[in-house]
């Protein structure tokens, strides 16, 4: 469920408690505020594009704002947003400067009691800076360890209302529920939290998608969040195949390209333009084998060759890669990832397959009209985002070029409904 920004408690850094089983000795934070939907006025008459834009590219109107954004014009006001870097923000990044949270815990083993404010200090630290965090042999307690992820669940609500980069932060949301991790359920995962929401997240919500799929797929948070960091070649289908299910599921074609044909490549076909019609579970086991070997440097045992370093960073472990061909999204069903290939060209032939099949475009921009137009979004402007994402695969804006098309569709500015950019339940 969303949280606008009218009901958030700005002096609060308590935010929405987590249904799954936390990190041991870690107690999540209390609720945050229920959400309250948008609503149009007493005549059902349609708003005017400015309260739209402000409720669907923004965490709703500030005092002034639907002002601002009627003068300046629609168009005017999604171009602003789409360039944040253009946006002086220092106000809230003084805000998040001074913020403190109450860092609260009783006594433990080998760690005493703990009562105070403190500033955010790990927004801007390497997973390597964070890593004692996750070590079971230095004592601490679980709100430690627990802390980073903490603190940029803070730094997002003091965003979600203060920052003038809006609709930065309605991408950066909407990207974290699309690629999401659950920092609560390891300090591993925690430690790499900070990492994860600046630099893979944040640095491309608007840029290319390539780009930033390599990003979470080689994200220390990722990939321990779904097992690829003990994905080992020899280990059955793969080792383990969280990761690339999800991969493709969830993260790129989506599970309307499903064909349901478990390993029977037969009546998978050509879809007209040299791709595969879709995928079938075979291709989900051949993408975890080409994903072997991509592991976090965790100081685990490897064999003949010691332990693995132990820095929390992305480590790709050429003693654990299947070396062997594989077949992966072919329409023909002849092997096409050749065997013996160099370091971590399998896993990267396979974002590019899935990074450019139409399905991908299909999914995401389905995806992004329905977050900010509607749950059940004219196709038109499906169509018209899925046509402009595959025009600008290569450029470093392609994201934002694709956003521009739905922003400045007729559709965008002449509904209203119950849709808006409230910050979803995962922070």
């Amino acid at each position: 469920m969303p949280v606008s920004r009218r009901t958030f408690l700005t002096g609060s850094a308590t935010l929405a408690a987590a249904t799954l089983q936390p990190e041991p000795g870690y107690t999540a934070s209390p609720s945050a505020p229920a959400p309250v939907a948008p609503t149009s006025n007493a005549t059902g008459a349609l708003p005017s594009p400015a309260v739209i834009a402000l409720n669907r590219m923004a965490y709703g109107p500030r005092p002034g704002d639907i002002g601002s954004v009627t003068n300046m014009g629609l168009a005017s006001y999604v171009e602003q947003q789409l360039n944040p870097q253009g946006i002086d923000d220092s106000a809230c990044e003084a805000r998040i400067a001074a913020a403190r949270m109450r860092i609260t815990y009783s006594a433990g083993d080998g760690y005493g009691a703990c009562n105070e404010l403190r500033p955010l200090t790990t927004l801007n630290k390497s997973v390597s800076e964070l890593w004692r965090l996750s070590r079971w042999d230095i004592k601490m307690a679980g709100h430690e360890r627990m802390l980073p992820f903490e603190e940029v669940r803070a730094a997002t609500w003091i965003r979600a209302v203060h920052s003038k980069r809006q609709l930065q932060e309605v991408m950066v949301d909407f990207w974290h529920n699309h690629f999401n991790v659950y920092p609560v359920s390891a300090s591993a995962i925690s430690c790499a939290f900070p990492a994860y929401d600046r630099t893979v997240i944040r640095k491309h919500s608007l840029g290319n998608f390539r780009t930033f799929l390599e990003a979470v797929a080689t994200s220390p948070a990722m990939l321990y969040y779904l097992d690829n960091v003990s994905n080992k070649a020899g280990g059955g289908e793969g080792g383990n195949e969280n990761f690339a299910r999800e991969l493709i599921e969830i993260h790129t074609l989506g599970i309307d390209a499903y064909l349901k044909f478990y390993d029977d490549r037969r009546n998978i076909g050509d879809d007209g333009k040299g791709n595969a019609r879709g995928y079938i579970d075979d291709d989900v086991y051949e993408t975890a084998r080409c994903f072997t070997g991509w592991t976090v440097a965790n100081g685990a045992w490897n064999g003949r060759d010691g332990d693995l370093p132990s820095t929390g960073e992305f480590l790709y472990e050429q003693n654990w890669h299947d070396t062997s061909s594989k077949t992966v999204l072919s329409p023909d069903g002849y092997p096409n990832v050749p065997r013996n290939q160099p370091n971590m060209s399998d896993g990267r032939r396979v974002l590019d397959m899935l990074a450019r099949h139409p399905a991908t475009a299909r999914h995401l921009c389905t995806k992004l009209c329905r977050r900010f137009i509607a749950d059940d979004p004219p196709q038109r402007v499906i169509d018209a985002a899925a046509a402009e994402w595959p025009a600008h695969v290569n450029l470093p804006d392609q994201i934002k070029r694709v956003m521009r098309v739905i922003l400045l569709s007729e559709e965008f500015s002449s509904t209203w409904g119950k849709r808006s950019s409230g910050l979803l339940s995962s922070w």
